[in-house]
């Protein structure tokens, strides 16, 4: 080095006497680098018969002298990471020893053989020129380092000028590129101690993390021979969580540099499931669109396949960003310019593909998604299956009016009542089949224009979704055709249960205990559960009261009408799970803690334009509860039925209960509400002792854990093809 040179050099400032090779930068205007500690006699560890990682500094054949990149290339690669405002690295070694100090620099623009590079920090600046000689530049390149050894052309205590050679080696090639990464905090857990820190960088194979002592427990504790759970966090939101291996360390005692590696590379999101959708692979096929949670880069891949509930993409093998247990908290799934799905996905799996060594697929399951958004993406996948199958697809009002009356799903007498507020059901009809209200979801099955088949979900409680099979045909085609909306339905909801946005915990149908074809269906789903608490069948009788009719308007004396408290629910709970043991009581709201919460879904009904209201009222005789009446009210033809609009008895203590308590309780609730008739469903029906009641219809209450989908699922899919290879026996028997 020329002597003026190393005059600037004895001017700067004293230094301290430790050596730093990796320094925590402090300062939030200085840079940060990406580095994994250097191995010593002391971070150096076991590799786990069970890694996956190579050595992380295995260095390739171009290390051993073998030319492997002209300059060109590497002045492009220096221009690029300064327009990033990123570093790159100088190795200094000691003249008499082996031992090295690694300086970071921040490039100029590079042209020629010419680089100048302004120094990071300063400290221990001078023992580093005085008592070391420059051994080589680091330069990063994705997965791998470019290294070169230059000459110095001059040195300060600002910069420093170098000389760049005509050739360079690789170094450090690695399976997978590492990303830097910035404000991702992180949990290390291992034997109920908690170390805190960052996420320096990471690859899909391994983390680089810095735990720092003041925030965390002594480093004395950790075990280097433990597995460990790691937890990363960005703004409060968990977007990683999983069990690691050490694979070595170093650090002081103010910090502690850790790189750790996964050990699971497939995650259980869910419970194992029998039956799977099926996954469609769409022409042209849609991309998922999201910022990294790491790295906060976008990132966009190709959907290979697609269905309900999640998707798969590919990635190249040295490029991967996706690793299992990774959250995306606002993933797009982007079909067309102004056709966009908004998600929260989390990688399940990510394996080598058999037919190309150099791609990784990505198994991404939707954690939760917009109830209407996902209602689209079904729509489109069900058209995939079914083309004659719509859901909630614009609607023809007249062809579907003219639908409901010709398979009489509007019979005379029901009529004969809801005539006089046709242009109210009209209005209520129109906002539900054309502007799709999460709360209401309907299914078509339409065959060259002509609507064939129907059926409807609508929320009514609070976790809980009414099914209504509209269609009274029973012959084969029909058959058919009904069997293929519940498959439909089926689909929506084996596809939806698991987003906390869909509210579907339950799923509710009522239907007349002589209807061959639903008996069939549902016993079956029921019998093969072969579990209460994931299916079950009650029985309901129904009548119409009319207030006119002289039954009961004077209550006996020692009987009351009251408000429902969480005691009185508490005696019902008890009544039924003796009596039944099904899910009534939770499908229904009727659990003591539900009272809290009783106008939440009525508030949301009020907000999209409709009425839903809802009471709980106690008949108590001589202080002991005798029956808990849960009273309905809807718009006026919100379902053809009458489920929505009724009075439902509860009926505890049906020994002691007479006739007379019961039908002033009825008259009471029909003179407060102003209404001259109410449908009534009367549960248990066989009340027996003094209480007789005639019943119009026994109607079966059907009710699905959706937990226990599997079960519906396979049902309807073993129905579907039962039916059809009969069909197709028909057929061809005619045809003989």
């Amino acid at each position: 080095m020329k002597r003026d040179n190393q005059n600037e050099i004895d001017d700067m400032e004293p230094a301290g006497k430790k050596h730093i090779i990796y320094k925590p930068i402090s300062s939030k205007n200085e840079k940060r680098v990406k580095v994994f500690p250097n191995p010593t006699t002391t971070s150096q560890l076991k590799v786990k018969d069970e890694s996956k990682l190579i050595n992380l500094n295995e260095k390739t054949v171009g290390s051993t002298g073998k030319k492997s990149g002209k300059m060109k290339y590497l002045v492009d690669r220096i221009n690029y990471i300064n327009f990033k405002d990123e570093t790159i690295l100088i190795n200094f070694q000691h003249k008499a020893h082996q031992h090295k100090v690694t300086k970071h620099v921040l490039p100029h623009p590079c042209k020629g053989d010419q680089l100048i590079c302004d120094w990071l920090d300063i400290a221990d600046l001078i023992p580093a020129i005085k008592n070391y000689r420059l051994q080589e530049i680091l330069v990063p390149d994705d997965n791998k380092v470019l290294m070169f050894k230059p000459k110095i052309i001059s040195a300060n205590k600002k910069r420093i000028t170098l000389k760049i050679p005509n050739q360079f080696v690789e170094i450090n090639k690695r399976r997978v590129k590492r990303y830097d990464c910035h404000g991702v905090d992180v949990q290390m857990i291992q034997n109920s101690i908690i170390y805190c820190g960052e996420l320096l960088d990471f690859s899909t194979m391994a983390f680089h993390i810095r735990l720092v002592q003041k925030s965390s427990a002594t480093f004395k504790w950790i075990n280097s021979n433990a597995k460990v759970n790691l937890i990363l966090t960005r703004d409060k939101d968990i977007v990683y969580s999983g069990e690691c291996y050490i694979f070595k360390q170093s650090g002081t005692t103010q910090y502690r540099d850790i790189v750790l590696e996964p050990m699971n590379f497939e995650i259980q999101r869910f419970k194992p499931k029998e039956y799977r959708t099926t996954r469609q692979e769409l022409v042209p096929s849609p991309d998922a669109v999201f910022t990294h949670p790491f790295t906060q880069k976008s990132v966009q891949l190709k959907i290979i396949n697609i269905s309900g509930s999640g998707f798969s993409v590919e990635e190249n093998k040295e490029d991967a960003v996706l690793l299992p247990g990774l959250v995306a908290p606002n993933a797009t799934l982007k079909f067309a310019k102004n056709f966009v799905l908004q998600c929260r996905g989390q990688v399940v799996y990510s394996k080598i593909d058999e037919d190309q060594d150099d791609t990784v697929k990505c198994g991404i399951t939707i954690l939760d998604m917009d109830s209407n958004d996902h209602m689209d993406l079904l729509a489109m996948l069900g058209q995939a299956e079914d083309s004659h199958s719509y859901l909630c697809d614009r609607v023809d009002m007249e062809a579907l009016w003219d639908f409901f009356f010709k398979n009489g799903m509007i019979y005379s007498r029901n009529y004969e009542m809801l005539h006089k507020y046709k242009d109210e059901i009209k209005k209520t009809y129109e906002s539900l089949y054309t502007c799709n209200p999460h709360i209401a979801r309907h299914f078509i099955y339409q065959d060259k224009g002509a609507i064939r088949g129907h059926m409807a979900m609508l929320r009514f409680y609070e976790k809980a979704w009414l099914l209504f099979m509209h269609d009274a045909r029973s012959d084969g085609a029909q058959a058919l055709q009904r069997l293929a909306l519940l498959n439909q339905i089926a689909r929506y909801v084996y596809e939806s249960y698991s987003f906390v946005s869909a509210n579907l915990d339950f799923l509710i149908n009522y239907y007349d205990s002589n209807d061959s074809f639903s008996t069939s269906v549902f016993s079956s789903i029921t019998r093969n559960t072969r579990s209460l608490k994931g299916c079950s069948i009650d029985q309901v009788g129904y009548f119409l009261y009319f207030r006119d009719s002289g039954n009961g308007t004077a209550m006996p004396e020692d009987n009351v009408l009251t408000s429902t408290h969480q005691e009185d629910l508490a005696v019902l709970d008890s009544f039924y799970e003796n009596k039944s043991g099904g899910l009534l009581i939770q499908a229904l709201d009727l659990r003591p803690e539900s009272i809290e919460g009783m106008n939440r879904l009525s508030n949301e009904y009020s907000l999209l334009g409709f009425k839903r209201k809802r009471y709980l009222l106690t008949l108590r005789g001589k202080g002991q509860v005798k029956a808990i009446f849960m009273i309905n009210i809807s718009d006026i033809g919100l379902n053809m039925s009458d489920f929505t609009s009724c009075i439902q008895a509860f009926v505890v203590d049906w020994k002691n209960l007479s006739r007379d308590a019961l039908f002033a309780s009825f008259y009471r609730i029909c003179r407060n509400l102003k209404k001259d008739s109410m449908p009534v469903f009367v549960y248990p029906p066989n009340c027996g002792g003094d209480l007789t009641l005639s019943f119009e219809q026994i109607f079966n209450l059907w009710i699905l854990n959706t937990q226990f989908t599997d079960q519906f699922y396979k049902q309807v899919k073993l129905l579907t093809q039962k039916h059809a290879d009969y069909q197709k026996a028909d057929r061809y028997q005619k045809n003989e």
